[in-house]
């Protein structure tokens, strides 16, 4: 799934109350204009990439990085993963080659995943 511009998960984290909503969506506003962050590295604060937006804004998950070409980064797989097995972030929608999968979408995503 990665650098695949034809898929997108919209996930959401149902433990939040209304105030953590509020400030999560504080924190996404902020990140609008940014530069798109070619090294994706989640230390900086003035560019920023998709996975990084997730990071960014679900301050409270414990997020696997990795260390790649001397930086800390942050793929959409392991953005995706934290909606499997239990995890914190709920699947809303997800879209593989630009359709809405509908029949069990959790699945496919898991299936993409593994696949690698």
């Amino acid at each position: 799934m990665f650098l695949n511009i034809d898929d997108i998960a919209i996930v959401r984290c149902p433990e939040l109350d209304e105030k953590k909503i509020a400030e999560r969506i504080v924190l996404s506003l902020r990140q609008v204009g940014k530069e798109y962050d070619f090294n994706f590295d989640v230390d900086t604060t003035d560019k920023i990439v998709c996975s990084e937006l997730i990071y960014t804004v679900y301050i409270d998950i414990d997020w696997p990085t990795g260390k790649s070409l001397g930086r800390y980064t942050i793929s959409p797989d392991n953005v995706a993963e934290k909606t499997l097995n239990g995890g914190p972030l709920k699947l809303v929608a997800f879209y593989h080659d630009g359709a809405l999968v509908t029949n069990m979408p959790l699945q496919q995503m898991k299936k993409l995943i593994e696949v690698k």
